[in-house]
């Protein structure tokens, strides 16, 4: 037959005027070109995701820490316990960002053998009550643990507290309006852990 083309074993056209390449043949093209492209070195893509922050200081492992010294009668100590960083949730990521969107920062302070404050010490983006609610949710505080909840305005000030009994100790939370130089409000808050 006219036209009617033969192959040989190794993929090659025995008549006719092409010639098919062979699978080896193109094995063998691909890894040279791919080899000449660069190697094996993997770079890795910029990312348009911002870097994730990760601390290891927990806001409620913190007060759960401070309360059981303060139910065994164990002296607050100041080299233990007083602390200016980055307080987390559970999975280590900052409570807030502050103004500048950089992880904010809290001030944790020993006052007595028996009474630690903490606080955030910028404005930002805190959100009171979901720390509220983790902190009630890590804790294991439920409505019947509050002793005192209190919301006052007067004018441009608010403020709002809630205390709980942690069974040997108190928890309070106070919750103020702060206000940057430049107009912004935020919360700024309070925790206090006492006998």
């Amino acid at each position: 037959m006219k036209g009617e083309k033969k192959f040989s074993a190794s993929g090659r056209i025995i008549s006719g005027c092409r010639k098919i390449v062979s699978r080896p043949e193109l094995a063998a093209a691909l890894l040279i070109c791919l080899s000449s492209c660069g190697g094996t070195t993997l770079r890795k893509e910029p990312s348009s995701e911002p870097d994730q922050y990760h601390a290891d200081r927990d806001i409620a492992m913190t007060v759960a820490s401070i309360a059981d010294a303060i139910r065994v009668g164990e002296p607050l100590d100041t080299a233990e316990y007083n602390f200016e960083g980055v307080m987390t949730d559970g999975a280590g990521r900052p409570l807030y960002a502050d103004l500048r969107g950089a992880p904010g920062i809290w001030d944790v302070d020993v006052l007595s053998d028996s009474k630690a404050v903490m606080r955030n010490v910028d404005l930002g983006d805190l959100l009171p009550d979901d720390l509220k609610s983790y902190l009630a949710s890590s804790l294991e505080l439920s409505d019947d643990d509050i002793v005192d909840a209190l919301r006052l305005e007067e004018g441009d000030e608010e403020l709002e507290m809630i205390e709980y009994d942690m069974r040997g100790c108190r928890l309070r939370i106070e919750t103020r309006k702060g206000m940057s130089a430049s107009g912004i409000e935020a919360p700024l808050m309070r925790l206090t852990i006492s006998d």
